[in-house]
């Protein structure tokens, strides 16, 4: 009589690897999926599943170019804690997830731009232009920015707040530069001056070591700055105008652009560079390490921003993973998540032309994220395990061996357990000569779709090969979640073409 076994397959939850070979899988890796993630988020249990909609929830006003969080004393008392996403129409601020006011209302000309917030003020700094601020509680035009003392610098499209500094880079006819002002005092840009308060800039006269055009700024913590280069990452360590240090961390790699890096849960930063994923620790002074080299897929190590491909990280925080947006200048767009907890990259789809990743963490609920993903048009949308949108999703499990290495086998029975609240799923089988031909095949079975919330109905199949992928599958607004998959296989022999 024919061998009986009974296999158990659990969801893929270390993501897509697509670097093995065919039979040599990863073990809980799949080979392909789309618009799954390997956690049911409103249980928080590892077993997988559609990944939750996205709800809109109005819009910043323009393409947006980049972000920051926004924290100021209200007039009258008490604290506003949003962010501000600088568009080409000007720099808007939220009011919650779905409302957005225009504070700054002069377009930066230029998407090489970005914000931040100092002394209860918002600046909006652009590589076309002057930098223009407002007080936060009194938003208008925007002032543009005039120095007191020294000169006030221009065209450049990076600012943050760092060590009670405004920091500027990225200057258009200058872009090894780094240039700070005086402390607590916006206006002086007087370099001359050699107190320690004094404003400073990264020239060589006053050590400044950036030897690459600078393309990204990180508030990495109070006595760390760290001075992004697309192949390369230094450090501005304590205060520059007193002895602090600057050196290079990494001459290898570094953030792609401003928006290729986030802040974690964790206070770790994490940067989306030429060689993939590299992490910073919260201290100072540790080299990036990497994240990702060995499942970071090849559509996320192609791009080139010197030829106009963009890249957007942003973290959230409810579901502790990272969204990796990438439009390529031809107008290919790329989606992933990346799962912090599995290590897993997850492809995604959708028809709203994501971009930004801005995290509004006070916005985040059970079944709402933080992360509030901004389309090419200014529409913010929200992830929501109550949205409606429609999209596809799909697993495979696999390669299963029916057979030994010289055997083949037949599905004999293939039974589900579905989640509570699960919709239903539609699912089918593949099956080949090798993994390889088992992948590349048609369903060979094509089940009934298992509909009932917990245990299903066992179907047969009784289809064979040496090796089989089952496909797990949703469409439109329909959203699975599989506990438990089971088959039994038996063997029927020696490997057959």
């Amino acid at each position: 009589m024919a061998k009986q076994r009974s296999l158990s397959l659990r969801f893929p939850v270390g993501g897509v690897v697509r670097r093995l070979a065919f039979e040599s899988q990863a073990p809980f890796t799949t080979p392909d999926a789309l618009n799954v993630w390997p956690t049911q988020w409103d249980t928080g249990r590892e077993r997988g599943g559609s990944r939750p909609g996205l709800t809109s929830v109005g819009s910043v006003g323009g393409a947006p170019y980049n972000w920051c969080n926004a924290t100021w004393g209200v007039t009258g008392g008490g604290t506003r804690r949003e962010i501000a996403v600088t568009h080409a129409n000007g720099t808007s601020v939220s009011n919650g997830a779905n409302s957005w006011a225009t504070y700054i209302q002069s377009a930066p000309g230029s998407d090489f731009s970005s914000c931040a917030v100092y002394l209860n003020r918002l600046f909006q700094a652009t590589s076309a232009g002057k930098i223009r601020s407002v007080n936060l509680n009194s938003p208008g035009v925007g002032q543009e920015l005039v120095a007191t003392a020294g000169t006030a610098p221009e065209k450049c499209g990076i600012v943050v707040a760092w060590g009670d500094r405004l920091v500027v880079a990225g200057k258009f006819d200058d872009p090894h530069l780094v240039l700070a002002c005086r402390i607590g005092d916006y206006q002086d840009w007087d370099y001359a001056a050699i107190d320690q308060s004094s404003a400073w800039v990264s020239s060589g006269a006053t050590g400044g070591i950036i030897s690459d055009p600078v393309t990204s700024a990180i508030p990495h913590n109070r006595d760390c700055l760290l001075v992004g280069c697309t192949d390369s990452l230094w450090v501005l360590r304590g205060n520059p105008a007193a002895g602090g240090q600057s050196y290079v961390l990494s001459s290898e790699v570094g953030p792609l652009s401003q928006t290729a890096w986030c802040r974690t849960g964790n206070d770790y930063v994490l940067m989306l560079t030429r060689d993939g994923l590299y992490t910073m620790q919260p201290g100072c002074g540790d080299p990036p390490t990497s994240l990702s080299r060995e499942k970071i897929p090849e559509a996320l190590m192609s791009i080139t921003p010197e030829s106009g491909d963009k890249a957007f990280v942003g973290y959230d925080h409810r579901f502790r993973g990272v969204h990796i947006h990438v439009r390529y200048a031809g107008g290919q767009a790329v989606y992933y998540y990346h799962d912090l907890q599995s290590g897993g990259f997850w492809p995604m789809s959708t028809t709203y032309d994501l971009c930004l990743v801005p995290s509004l963490r006070r916005a985040s609920t059970a079944t709402r994220s933080a992360v509030l993903p901004i389309a090419g048009s200014g529409a913010v949308y929200q992830y929501d395990l109550a949205s409606t949108e429609a999209f596809q999703s799909y697993v495979l499990h696999g390669p299963v061996k029916l057979g030994s290495a010289h055997g083949s086998g037949n599905v004999m029975e293939a039974r589900c357990v579905l989640a509570t609240e699960s919709d239903r799923v539609s699912w089918g089988i593949r099956t080949g000569a090798s993994p390889q031909d088992a992948f590349t095949a048609s369903e060979s079975f094509v089940g009934r779709d298992w509909d009932q919330e917990g245990i299903n109905y066992a179907q047969h199949p009784r289809v064979g090969g040496n090796a089989a992928y089952v496909k797990l599958e949703a469409t439109g607004s329909r959203r699975f979640s599989v506990d438990e998959l089971t088959l039994l296989v038996r063997e029927t022999g020696g490997r057959r073409q």
